[in-house]
């Protein structure tokens, strides 16, 4: 048992290598909805809710010193992906006034800019 669970904290604790754009994607916004839900269920719980989260990617290539066509079949290597934008959409009751509301949008912000 004890093992077992040994091999599960190195296996949270290594951060993924993300073999395609969707894998990346999906992880990403599972974070980002992770995120949002905490700082919902804390600050609103009853009166707003998490409709869906929309990503614009990026790909970025990695300098290289073999360029040309040599180098064609190991650019998937080269390649990372980043969020330029992430839009997160949330159903907020008209009980909770406008303050409220650009409070948590605050809040949420402050708690993305861990992120970068």
């Amino acid at each position: 048992m004890r093992l077992i669970s040994l091999l599960l904290i190195l296996l949270l604790n290594i951060k993924p290598l993300y073999a395609d754009k969707d894998s990346f994607e999906f992880n990403k916004k599972q974070e980002i909805e992770t995120t949002v839900t905490e700082v919902l269920q804390k600050y609103c719980a009853d009166e707003c809710k998490l409709l869906s989260v929309n990503l614009e990617l990026y790909e970025e290539i990695e300098a290289r010193e073999d360029l040309g066509f040599e180098a064609l079949d190991n650019t998937a290597d080269a390649v990372k992906y980043n969020v330029s934008r992430a839009n997160v959409f949330v159903q907020i009751n008209s009980s909770v006034n406008e303050r409220n509301k650009e409070r948590l949008s605050r809040l949420i912000s402050l708690r993305f800019k861990q992120y970068g």
